[in-house]
């Protein structure tokens, strides 16, 4: 009888070995729980594989390479690729007094404990919609959409120094399902802080044209105010764009509302171009839980992220660095399956 070489009984052992430790071939799933805290004074984009994880995205409309984007507060996904949500929402009901005790620490424990049995039917996870800050500019759908002519526009622009323009649309061309040609607007733009609104101007805006109120032109691929896309009237914030246009629609005469009223909106009351999701009907915090406190408070809900097969599991566990500081998001993430 022949008797294997001890270099072929290693060589069988560890071919023994591979076998059992991974009968498909394929490597194991990290489930390991991962934490990073993310500035979102600015919008910020995060990669769940191997993370959470920062990244740097040159387009984020059509970059592929994050998952989550932060800012401020609001929480949205990368529609672009594919990524869909679902909230556990296991505090939805908790009080104020029972989130005021929640931490970090004793929250690990419910975290740790969602499991991929808990992973619903894909029907169950929604994708975000786009949410303008401009809305209501038009009545009807389709080839039967109207301009309302009594629908103010009012744009904010700039941070340090704020001016704001007034328009409305007063004519609508070429209404199909996917968009007017073009529509026209009218408008006033306030020059400098402290004036009050110029002569009233007019712009035919075409599908997919931009348009910058202050050169009175399409404006640069970063310097504009306000671009035509769809059925959508965007504005250069927010998912939409890098600047600082900020908007907001009501009911109001054009010819009524002065700059110097315009300047007494709450700047609050404006709003960026963003996305509505599962992160915003089913709001990850709440504030001023004691009526005195002016904080953020996370409520610690589990929400399950999912991407093509992945699915992780992600938890918002803070506002604030060690140093006080907010706008800093801190994630607790897992992957699933």
């Amino acid at each position: 009888m022949r008797f294997p070489t001890r270099a072929t009984a290693a060589a069988v052992a560890l071919l023994l070995a591979a076998c059992s430790d991974d009968s498909t071939g394929l490597d194991p799933i990290d489930t390991s729980v991962r934490e990073a805290t993310v500035s979102s004074a600015t919008p910020a984009y995060v990669a769940l594989e191997d993370g959470p994880t920062g990244v740097t995205v040159a387009d984020p409309a059509a970059s592929t390479a994050w998952d989550l984007a932060l800012n401020t507060t609001a929480v949205t996904t990368n529609v672009a690729a594919g990524v869909t949500v679902h909230c556990l929402c296991g505090n939805a009901a908790a009080t104020n007094q029972q989130l005021a005790a929640m931490t970090p620490g004793n929250q690990l424990a419910a975290f740790e404990a969602v499991t991929a049995a808990q992973i619903p039917a894909d029907t169950a996870f929604r994708a975000d919609v786009f949410a303008p800050a401009l809305t209501g500019w038009y009545t009807g759908t389709g080839a039967g959409a109207a301009a309302d002519t009594g629908r103010l526009l009012l744009l904010r622009r700039g941070t340090a120094t704020v001016t704001f323009v007034k328009a409305r649309v007063t004519g609508i061309a070429g209404a199909a399902a996917g968009g007017p040609v073009s529509i026209t607007l009218q408008y006033a733009v306030q020059a400098a802080a402290g004036q009050d609104f110029g002569a009233v101007g007019t712009v035919t805006l075409l599908q997919g044209a931009r348009f910058n109120f202050t050169t009175l032109d399409a404006g640069t691929s970063t310097d504009w105010d306000v671009q035509l896309d769809g059925w959508n009237l965007k504005v250069n914030s927010g998912v939409s764009g890098s600047g600082s246009t900020l908007g907001i629609g009501f009911a109001m005469p054009f010819a009524t509302l002065s700059a110097a009223t315009a300047a007494q909106v709450q700047p609050t009351t404006f709003r960026r171009d963003g996305f509505a999701s599962v992160f915003g009907t089913s709001v990850w915090y709440k504030y001023n839980i004691t009526g005195t406190d002016s904080q953020i408070w996370p409520t610690y809900n589990v929400y399950l992220v999912k991407r093509g097969t992945a699915v992780y599991k992600v938890q918002l566990t803070g506002y604030y660095n060690l140093a006080g500081e907010a706008r800093n998001i801190t994630i607790r993430a897992a992957r699933l399956q």
